[in-house]
């Protein structure tokens, strides 16, 4: 059972690899119905979609060409920092991702609770330091992480 759950798994990322890829490009774009998002919803899927870019880039790349055997001595030779990388995959990506998610609910939590003030709590410059102390945090944990 497990097999099938590691192939299932796997075959899910590779599938949606290039739709997280595609999702980026359309943020990216200056399309007025995604302009018409709030900026710190949009701002945080934009973040999400990032952080599992990352962790797809690394599961596909280093992962799974590693756990499958395909060029052994190569991952062998590179062990050292491909181990850390997917360390730093493991716990960091999944706190920035959960962080984000806890944005949006925090977001959407005070549009239901303090609706008259939700836009002078949320303005876009508060939105960006938040979103950048999220990603320090993230890049704070992984110090330990590199540095053993």
């Amino acid at each position: 059972m497990g097999t099938v759950l590691t192939i299932v798994a796997d075959v899910i990322i590779v599938i949606t690899f290039p739709l997280h890829c595609r999702y980026l490009y359309v943020m990216l774009r200056k399309d007025a119905q995604l302009s018409s998002m709030e900026y710190a919803f949009r701002a945080s899927l934009f973040n999400i979609v990032i952080a599992n870019l990352l962790y797809s880039i690394v599961f596909i790349l280093i992962r799974e060409p590693a756990a499958y055997g395909i060029f052994p001595d190569f991952y062998r030779s590179q062990s050292w920092w491909l181990g850390k990388v997917a360390i730093m995959q493991a716990v960091p990506n999944a706190m920035i991702s959960a962080l984000f998610h806890l944005f949006i609910a925090l977001n959407r939590l005070s549009a239901l609770v303090v609706p008259m003030r939700h836009s002078t709590l949320w303005t876009e410059s508060r939105v960006q330091w938040f979103v950048m102390a999220i990603w320090l945090l993230t890049i704070l944990e992984c110090i330990p992480l590199i540095y053993p």
